[in-house]
């Protein structure tokens, strides 16, 4: 049975870094196709600057700001009841589950911006060099 749960939850590691990548490729390829349409560019980059940031702000502020991450049920207090313990260790976990998508848009968001920033910044260093 464990067996059986490593094996799914490395399909989900690999389907959720597959979706990721995909996701990545596609918001640069629109990045860039906004680029060859002068008045497109600006709204775009200001959307996804924006898209960004609420993105970041929303998980971790969804999250709880990852307060919760780590803590057993042997380290809440005492005063406590079972399931009151359980509950509170299960929901930081659901949270986390459930906000990966927003973990994978802001990778790609931020996936975006560094290859943009290489270009602009470091590509024009090494360009006399080749």
């Amino acid at each position: 049975m464990n067996e059986q749960k490593d094996k799914l939850t490395g399909k989900r590691k690999v389907c959720f870094i597959l979706f990721t990548l995909a996701l990545s490729i596609a918001v640069f390829a629109f990045y860039r196709f906004s680029l060859w349409i002068g008045f497109l560019f600006p709204i775009v980059m200001w959307v996804y600057l924006v898209g960004l940031a609420l993105t970041a702000i929303v998980y971790i502020v969804y999250n709880r700001g990852f307060l919760r991450k780590g803590i057993t049920e042997e380290m809440l207090p005492f005063d406590w009841d079972e399931e009151k313990k359980r509950d509170f260790v299960r929901d930081a976990e659901r949270r986390i589950k459930r906000s990966a998508w927003m973990l994978s848009l802001m990778t790609a968001f931020f996936a975006t911006f560094v290859i943009e920033a290489f270009e602009l910044f470091v590509l024009p260093i090494f360009n006399g060099w080749f």
